[in-house]
């Protein structure tokens, strides 16, 4: 949301609170795989996101499952 210098010159970032966990966590539960109705319902709009920041001339340099936030947006 915002990006800036403190008092002391000390960058910082300002990001949305999610109240959810991330995909990696998420992983850890299935044993043999997740299943395949699940995993489109979640990979397809990750996907289109990344497209849509690729398309802005964005790279994200750290996607990884730990940094995809699983949360609900009421």
């Amino acid at each position: 949301l915002d990006v800036g210098q403190d008092e002391q010159g000390v960058p910082f970032i300002v990001q949305e609170f999610l109240e959810g966990r991330d995909l990696g966590d998420m992983l850890k539960e299935f044993e043999f795989g997740m299943p395949v109705p699940l995993a489109l319902n979640l990979f397809l709009p990750i996907t289109q996101a990344m497209a849509a920041v690729h398309a802005a001339g964005l790279v994200h340099r750290d996607l990884k499952p730990e940094n995809i936030m699983l949360a609900r947006v009421e």
